[in-house]
């Protein structure tokens, strides 16, 4: 068995060889000054062996890079040009597909496109392009050969796609809303910032700086730093806040417009960045008893507490006018002494007010008699009243 396979191949090359000798000797004969060589072959040449991707989920977009296929015999050729990737995540595709038809020293173009997808890591992966001769043309006697497989019949190029890094984050804040702080409390500005890049970054997330100087200029305070500094990798999330203080007297009401930022420290161009807008108030300080609280009284206000205290004064002096007649009339005549009615003081007031009392009807040597005569506070009868 095993000497009729080896006798079976013997022949199939034998036959080979004759059609080559058939084909060949006699070009050689005729075309020793040609620059083509009359041996089938193919020449395969690419503009571009390091194409990059980019694979930002904005930007996202396919590469392409060109090649040529030269027919380098004196045979008009069919060439058939594969691609290898060696990443799951890439795919190439060739245009016109093929197999080609190309005359004796002749080319042909070939757009070989990479495509992606949204997100891809930030990597390089190996790929192969084959061109590869199929059958010959004989000219003179139009018959197709086979050749692929025979020596000069392929040409190979290797070469690397690269998906690029892209930076993109993602800065949010569940409350978003105007923050109204009272003056010395603390304030948290709590936020979440994601790494929706494609490889390990590091980003800085802080107020900007016209928002700083507008609130230092207002008597804030920062327990802490300003801004802070993260390194995530692809996907990752990180929770954290930073602090403000009000200031503890504010004699204004305070209303400030600042922005929280967020950006990549890796990012050269600095293009990606995100920021959120943020307005903070502060009430002004309120003096409980104080000047502040008189100066904020209107004018009808002051007038109520006037006639109000002047009501107290003058309830005052008659309680003291009406004590001392009952003394005096106790001590000098019990006998004739003749009950009255009761003085109604209140309602007495309430009929006369304050604005009506003249007070230039009221004799203040009268009044400072009747107050000598309190100083003995044991003599005070409280039951006369």
């Amino acid at each position: 068995m095993k000497e009729r396979v080896v006798e079976k191949t013997m022949a199939t090359r034998g036959s080979l060889m004759v059609l080559l000798s058939l084909v060949i000797i006699p070009l050689l004969s005729l075309t020793v000054s040609s620059q083509e060589s009359p041996i089938p072959g193919v020449v395969l040449d690419c503009d571009d062996l390091a194409p990059k991707m980019i694979v930002h989920p904005e930007r996202l977009a396919p590469v392409t890079i060109n090649c040529t296929l030269e027919n380098s015999s004196l045979y008009k050729e069919e060439i058939k040009l594969e691609s290898e990737v060696f990443g799951n995540g890439f795919a190439i595709s060739l245009s016109p597909a093929g197999p080609h038809e190309v005359e004796s020293g002749e080319t042909v173009e070939v757009a070989v496109t990479f495509a992606g997808s949204a997100r891809m890591d930030a990597e390089s992966i190996d790929f192969d392009l084959m061109a590869t001769v199929m059958t010959i043309t004989i000219v003179t006697d139009p018959i197709n050969v086979p050749w692929s497989g025979a020596p000069g019949a392929t040409s190979n190029k290797s070469g690397t796609i690269s998906s690029e890094v892209y930076h993109k984050v993602v800065l949010d804040m569940n409350d978003k809303s105007a923050r109204d702080i009272a003056p010395g409390v603390e304030e948290k500005l709590t936020f979440s910032l994601i790494n929706d890049g494609n490889a390990v970054d590091t980003f800085e997330v802080g107020i900007n700086e016209e928002g700083i100087t507008a609130l230092e200029n207002a008597g804030f305070r920062f327990p802490g730093d300003s801004s802070m500094t993260f390194t995530l990798s692809k996907g990752s999330m990180e929770n954290n806040n930073i602090s403000i203080i009000a200031p503890d007297s504010v004699t204004v009401a305070l209303t400030i417009e600042i922005m929280l930022e967020a950006k990549s420290l890796l990012d050269s161009d600095m293009t990606n960045f995100e920021s959120i807008s943020l307005t903070i108030k502060v009430e002004k300080t309120s003096g409980v008893g104080g000047i502040d609280a008189l100066s904020s009284l209107s004018d009808d206000e002051v007038k109520i507490y006037s006639a109000f205290g002047g009501g107290i004064l003058i309830l005052l002096l008659l309680v003291i006018a009406i004590s001392k007649i009952t003394k005096k009339g106790n001590k000098h005549d019990k006998k004739n002494y003749v009950e009255e009615s009761p003085i109604d003081v209140v309602e007495d007031v309430a009929a006369n007010p304050v604005d009506e009392f003249d007070f230039e009807d009221l004799d203040l040597d009268d009044i400072d008699d009747d107050l000598s005569d309190l100083d003995d506070i044991d003599e005070f009868d409280f039951e006369d009243i």
